[in-house]
């Protein structure tokens, strides 16, 4: 009988013990190798985004980024006097020229917002539209694992 005793007490550790090692696990690979390759990413996306000057005619409002455990994200919004069409036209030749890709992603959004979207290396760079006043505002951004 003892015995029985002995043997359910180690099936009750082993239950118990198994699920805190299996989530210890994957907290630490969480916050010791995710959480970096993230921050690393979003360090791309900066220098990607930054890379990519505004037109002349721009004024920068302000930008962000941000990152979490599945996603990073860099964006500023800029204001201008120039209408859609050209600033449409001018990051389309500097997007390609540095190498991303229109792609046919569509987006539910408001007519007003009116995004377009460019792809590279599996990141997403996203040129999205505000008011239609003057001055015109619009948001460029680059992105990783927001839209997957």
């Amino acid at each position: 009988m003892k015995s029985t005793l002995n043997k359910r007490k180690w099936y009750l550790i082993g239950a118990l013990l198994i699920p805190v090692l299996l989530c210890a696990f994957a907290i630490l690979y969480m916050f010791q190798i995710q959480l970096p390759k993230t921050r690393n990413t979003r360090s791309v996306l900066e220098t990607a985004l930054y890379s990519i000057t505004p037109p002349p005619q721009a004024t920068q409002l302000f930008c962000e980024s941000s990152d979490n455990l599945t996603n990073a994200l860099v964006l500023c919004d800029y204001k201008t006097d120039l209408i859609h069409d050209q600033i449409d036209e001018f990051y389309v030749k500097e997007l390609l020229k540095q190498g991303w890709q229109k792609s046919s992603r569509t987006a539910i959004a408001p007519e007003e917002i009116m995004p377009s979207y460019y792809c590279k290396d599996g990141y997403l760079a996203s040129l999205e539209y505000g008011w239609k006043g003057q001055p015109y505002t619009y948001s460029f951004s680059t992105s990783w694992g927001l839209y997957n």
